[in-house]
């Protein structure tokens, strides 16, 4: 399913380093909001983020429900410049079950009139109307000097969002057990053979570990990551093969 956000902004901006954080993580001693309950995260593709105005940037969001029961959240982004955020769209009313989790893959167009300069790129989640937040997660993007001939003449968002219903025709995965002590499973299945790229990320957005590079066959693969001399807190799984990307939150505990 592809849902397309157009947005004017009149203003110009961008330029920094790169880097992601979740700034309301719920550990294993803290209790998260007693009305409304979700995980956010965005993990960019590259990093760091450099891009031309008129040119895109891409990265996977992830929305999860750690609670355990069902919950009814919205998920909106936001750009802050100059200590000014500027909404750039919101996306209402997902509704997920205990542990479901909710994976899209974000394509980003940047105006050809943006100027050099840092921006923060935000991800929120929580009530949209109200904007209770819940969660957040955030990068920075570089926008360097020049512009791209041709390129986007307006910000813009499309997602290609990951469908709750496995299909013959997709990819799958799960990971267990969640929350774990060392070692968990990552288990997937393959439709067709392909190109596997396997990776685990921590909540700044750094990739911390390579599980599968390679060509592996049609069917149900299991990769094991042991974690042993990570530090406990949020992870996250990303798998890509071809144009369709899976992720999901990993918990280690020690």
């Amino acid at each position: 399913m592809r849902k397309t956000i157009i947005i004017l902004i009149a203003f110009t901006f961008w330029a920094g380093n790169l880097f992601a954080s979740n700034v309301n993580d719920w550990g294993p001693n803290t209790l998260p909001p007693p009305s409304i309950c979700c995980d956010v995260e965005i993990i960019p593709d590259t990093i760091p983020v450099i891009v031309t105005p008129g040119s895109t940037f891409g990265y996977t969001g992830i929305l999860c429900n750690p609670s355990f029961d069902s919950i009814l959240t919205d998920a909106w982004i936001e750009v802050e410049f100059l200590g000014v955020r500027y909404d750039m769209g919101a996306y209402t009313n997902f509704h997920l079950t205990s542990g479901e989790c909710r994976t899209g893959h974000f394509q980003q167009f940047v105006c050809l009139v943006a100027q050099p300069g840092v921006a923060l790129y935000w991800a929120f989640c929580g009530d949209y109307e109200t904007k209770e937040v819940c969660d957040s997660s955030y990068f920075e993007v570089i926008i360097t000097e020049g512009r791209l001939d041709g390129g986007a003449s307006e910000w813009s968002l499309n997602v290609d969002w990951q469908e709750n219903q496995p299909s013959k025709e997709l990819m799958t995965a799960v990971n267990y057990p969640n929350p774990f002590n060392a070692q968990s499973n990552i288990i997937f299945d393959l439709p067709i053979a392909g190109n596997v790229n396997l990776e685990i990320y921590n909540l700044l957005g750094q990739k911390v570990a390579v599980l599968a590079d390679g060509i592996m066959t049609a069917g149900q693969h299991k990769v094991i990551w042991n974690a042993a001399d990570y530090s406990s807190g949020a992870y996250f799984y990303r798998l890509r093969t071809g144009e369709e990307v899976i992720a999901g939150k990993m918990n280690l505990l020690k």
